[in-house]
């Protein structure tokens, strides 16, 4: 299930963002990446701020109102998410964005893996082995994990890191 989940995902990521959400955190990735901000400058500003016209219609819908005349402004959505898909960015360029969640997802599923050995660990090694293998298996082939996998938002650096929680709270770490 890993293997098909890592092929399926990686193979059919998006190669593009549309909609607000992808478009906001991969935007904030890229000048986390190359601007080392979270603030998205948006160059039509300069030119229509003192025309006496409103602002908020030069932003994509992701981003708060402008609140001073820079033209730079925050998306609506946390910055942490981000994080990870500007990594990508900076190491392997555009492809890197569409990488990062399938990779993330790959992560999620081999830390539900640890966190099912390390819970079960008073059992004998075979049910361990068929406990984890069944709960990575319905993880990997439901619907919900594959959608969310192929587009570039945040769901899965979160289920990620929410699992790694869990699991060094139960080892006592």
């Amino acid at each position: 299930s890993l293997a098909w989940f890592a092929t399926e995902t990686i193979t059919h990521r998006t190669r593009g963002v549309t909609g607000t959400d992808p478009y906001a955190y991969v935007q904030m990735a890229v000048d986390l990446a190359t601007r080392g901000t979270v603030l998205h400058n948006f160059a039509l500003f300069a030119d229509i701020k003192n025309l006496g016209i409103q602002w908020y219609p030069i932003e994509h819908i992701g981003y708060r109102l402008f609140e001073n005349e820079t033209g730079s402004a925050a998306t609506v959505w946390p910055f942490g998410g981000s994080l990870w898909l500007s990594v990508a960015y900076r190491i392997i360029g555009e492809e890197g964005l569409y990488l990062a969640t399938p990779l993330a997802a790959l992560a999620s599923l081999l830390a539900l893996a640890w966190l099912g050995r390390n819970y079960f660990r008073e059992r004998d090694w075979l049910e361990r082995l068929v406990v984890v293998s069944i709960s990575v298996a319905l993880l990997a082939t439901s619907w919900e994990q594959v959608d969310r996998s192929l587009v570039p938002l945040v769901d899965m650096q979160a289920q990620l890191f929410s699992v790694l929680a869990i699991g060094f709270a139960l080892a006592g770490v």
